[in-house]
């Protein structure tokens, strides 16, 4: 330890309310009443106080009003600067920090009195009932429902045929609700990171109070919501939580039985058919709803945040005054321990805190930990990150298993090239754990692609973590596919560097690769694009915004790095580009198509290619038939001549014999 010290005010009186009588606190004429100035000295620390409303609904808004303006109230003493933000689809700012209490009090009741995604609100409801209609019936007959459900059974073809769309309706419910879930967490667990990496960059006292009905952390936000809760730590950002539903504990863990009681009869109805038929999505998913049910305790994610920052949750009460006045006097009067850690190296990992004191019965709330990440301002080190960026920056690039990436280059203008930076890793290469108890697997790998300028230093960055886990039924199917990492940039004349690294989580190999990319001087005239083989073709997301160079009619190219084609493959082997014509030239490009084994040619083709579309470039997708063609390692050439202009790219594909198990892949 290298110091000890309180810090705060010993007075009495500290988080009583000025002139508002106790039996008055939430009354019209309380929340009016006029509100005396706060007085700041500069010369003394300042106190920063975030109050954040979290996508409130009706029921909830006049609760998290009323302890809000009690905090205004009793809370606000000398140095105390107050901002307040509100949480839907994005992070809202209505007001910045201040001491003027009027202010923050108009701000509070506009943050409690506007909409709260009313449409997505209603959609969920309809998801939640027509769910519940469908576990209501299962709970009143079981049998006959999965007899039902079993796919011709039933005598009365027509109620069967009702089933099967009212299934298909739910599962797209379902499948929208799992998405709305992740939207909420991941932009929720975002904005409070912003918050606490501001607040992070002050001195003095800093505080965030969280009202809410809840949060749900769905599975592949865990990594980002304990990052947020070190970033906190780091920052010395504590969080108090308020669950605005007041006392209402029924109501806090009905989501939790009802994802459950999905689980629970999906369960059953396995058991009550047997394995002689179809086996449906419900089924399929028994281990994802368990995990979900888990985390769709929002009051406990409330308060997780609070008691791994330093703070506590106020919950299961409709007069919160006492503790939002507790809240008031933490802010003012503290103990701050500090220390240095026996730290050798910034491993990535979490390293727990843990405060006790001799005293008895003292309640000690202090902070929960913190990630092992070297410090960084420009672009925040993700905890998963960090045995990449390690193995990056070491003398040699490990090779732990093999690993495909490559830079496919497209015109965006004539002074401007966007880069497509595509790494595939096969998932056989990943360390998956079997748990037979559960009939459950799991496994986790991450994938970095660092742009640097020629002087070394990073210009962006591309990231993203996948835990994965599924019946272990299915994890044959899984191992036998290959992840397909895809990132864009825009990037004008010059020389950069291009590292990649792939990680697997569970064994901690890792793969490296570095690679030199010259982009050249500005275009003029016939140009083309990287020839691609593809892999598949993906439809759209319905949100996708900013057309990608990829994007072909109502699809998306996923390209095939390692090039692996099945002999007996009868569509072949897909390839495609992009060409640009000149402008100047009124004659129409012709491209040519050259086959070669070994340095040779073993077929040729002369596709007619498309006209241009509305931006004037030409997107072509063809295929080469393989049916001819022994197993072997085959370049494909493009030719595209345009009058007195030409240009050409190749690529590869490898021809593997037929029977063989060919690679699928995932994204």
């Amino acid at each position: 330890m290298t110091n000890f010290r309180f810090v705060g005010d010993d007075r009495l009186d500290v988080g009583k309310s000025q002139g508002v009588p106790e039996e008055d606190w939430s009354s019209a004429e309380a929340l009016e009443a006029p509100l005396p100035p706060v007085e700041f000295d500069p010369f003394k620390n300042v106190n920063l106080v975030a109050l954040v409303f979290e996508r409130l609904p009706d029921t909830a808004r006049n609760m998290a009003r009323q302890a809000a303006l009690h905090f205004i109230r009793s809370g606000m003493e000398e140095n105390t600067l107050v901002a307040v933000f509100a949480i839907d689809n994005r992070l809202h700012s209505l007001k910045h920090f201040t001491n003027n209490r009027e202010s923050i009090r108009a701000a509070v009741l506009r943050a409690t009195s506007g909409s709260y995604g009313l449409f997505e609100s209603q959609s969920t409801d309809t998801i939640q009932g027509k769910l519940k209609e469908t576990t209501d019936r299962m709970d009143k007959d079981p049998l006959e429902s999965a007899v039902m459900g079993g796919r011709g059974n039933a005598p009365d073809m027509a109620v069967t045929q009702e089933i099967e769309l009212e299934e298909l309706t739910v599962n797209i419910l379902r499948q929208a609700e799992k998405l709305m879930l992740y939207q909420r967490g991941h932009t929720t667990v975002s904005a409070l990171r912003a918050l606490i990496r501001e607040e992070g960059r002050q001195s003095g006292r800093k505080t965030l109070v969280l009202f809410s009905t809840g949060i749900q952390i769905p599975f592949p936000v865990v990594e980002r919501y304990r990052l947020m809760l070190s970033e906190a730590n780091r920052a010395n950002v504590s969080i108090y939580a308020v669950d605005a539903r007041g006392l209402t504990p029924e109501e806090m863990m009905a989501d939790t039985r009802y994802m459950l009681g999905q689980a629970i009869n999906a369960s059953r109805s396995q058991m009550l058919t047997g394995l002689g038929r179809f086996v449906t999505r419900d089924e399929t998913m028994i281990d994802e709803y368990a995990e979900t049910a888990i985390r769709m305790n929002g009051t406990g994610t409330l308060d997780d945040i609070a008691r791994s920052t330093g703070g506590f949750l106020v919950a299961n009460t409709n007069d919160p005054r006492e503790l939002i006045e507790q809240v008031s006097e933490d802010i003012r009067t503290y103990y701050e321990v500090a220390y240095t850690p026996s730290l050798n190296e910034y491993d990535g990992r979490f390293r727990a805190i843990s405060v006790r004191v001799s005293r008895p019965g003292v309640k000690v709330q202090g902070r929960s930990g913190y990630f092992a990440l070297p410090p960084s301002t420009e672009s925040p080190i993700q905890p998963y990150e960090v045995p990449m960026l390690v193995a990056l920056n070491s003398g040699g690039l490990p090779q732990d298993f093999p690993h495909s990436s490559r830079i496919l280059r497209f015109a965006e203008t004539e002074s401007v090239e966007k880069e497509v930076f595509v790494v595939e890793v096969p998932l056989k290469k990943f360390e998956f754990l079997e748990d037979e108890e559960v009939q459950q697997y799991n496994t986790r790998f991450s994938i970095l692609v660092l742009l640097k300028d020629d002087s070394g230093r990073i210009i962006q960055k591309f990231t993203q973590d996948y835990p994965l886990q599924g019946p272990l039924e299915k994890m044959g199917m899984v191992r036998d596919g290959s992840v397909v990492f895809m990132r864009e940039a825009d990037l004008t004349e010059g020389t950069y560097l291009v590292e990649s690294a792939v990680v697997d989580q569970i064994s901690q190999r890792v793969s490296a690769r570095r690679t030199r990319l010259i982009v050249p001087p500005s275009r003029k005239g016939l140009g083309m694009s990287s020839l691609a083989i593809v892999r598949r073709v993906d439809p759209l997301p319905e949100e996708e915004g900013i057309p990608s160079p990829l994007h072909y009619q109502d699809g998306q190219i996923v390209p095939n790095l390692t090039g692996e084609i099945l002999k007996d493959d009868s569509s072949g082997v897909g390839i495609y580009c992009v060409i640009y014509p000149s402008l100047e030239s009124s004659e129409e490009p012709e491209l040519i198509l050259d086959v070669l084994l070994n340095g040779q040619v073993v077929g040729r083709g002369t596709p007619r290619l498309p006209a241009p579309d509305t931006n004037g470039v030409i997107k072509f997708v063809g295929t080469v038939p393989v049916a001819d063609l022994k197993p072997g390692r085959y370049e494909v050439r493009a030719y595209v001549s345009q009058g007195r202009s030409a240009v050409k790219e190749h690529a590869f594909f490898a021809l593997a014999p037929s029977g063989l198990n060919g690679p699928a892949s995932a994204q």
